[in-house]
């Protein structure tokens, strides 16, 4: 009888283990998921903001050479830069917004100010000011610095090289496997 009582103490120990052994590991293949889906995420928004600074960089600069060549008549053709500038401007919005729901609110509204002063109304006319050309190109990448910034430290990318630096420093396969010193 005892014997019996240990065998289904037993086993209900070892039910209980497989089942948080099974909820731990559902919960480890969700956070890699997610991990991973940020990595793509966070790739494709670093890249959509860095065309829309471009794209605003070298239409300022398209639009003062044009302002100097052609003082009276350059506004008819900073349409076809606005259009470009426009574009990438939305590319960057509609990259932001198809990947909202992987973002924590602290990089969302990071993201979404930087993407706001990139397309704010401040820069429109931008030529009509040259004094603030060079301000606000600095400005830009400032803020972009920092978007890289805070999308690297939700991903912990400091802490992940580090630590793979250092398990592959320790493991040395590759020194094993081919021979090197």
């Amino acid at each position: 009888m005892l014997m019996e009582i240990a065998a289904c103490f037993i086993s209900v120990i070892a039910l209980l283990v497989a089942v948080a052994t099974y909820y731990f590991n559902l919960k480890s293949a969700n956070q890699n998921k997610i991990f991973d889906e940020k990595i793509i995420a966070y790739s494709k928004i670093a890249t959509a903001i860095d065309n829309a600074v471009l794209a605003l960089s070298e239409g300022i600069g398209d639009g003062k050479i044009l302002r100097k060549e052609k003082p009276k008549g350059y506004k008819e053709e900073l349409d076809g830069i606005a259009e470009d500038i426009g574009d990438a401007i939305s590319e960057m919005f509609d990259v932001l917004m198809a990947n909202i729901v992987l973002l924590p609110k602290d990089v969302f509204d990071h993201l979404d100010d930087l993407a706001t002063f990139i397309d704010s109304e401040e820069n429109y006319g931008i030529f009509e000011k040259p004094g603030r050309i060079k301000p606000l190109l600095e400005e830009m990448r400032i803020r972009q610095y920092q978007a890289i910034k805070v999308m690297r430290k939700d991903l912990h990318s400091d802490e992940l090289n580090t630590a793979l630096h250092k398990r592959l420093g320790r493991n040395n396969l590759g020194h094993k496997i081919f021979g090197d010193s």
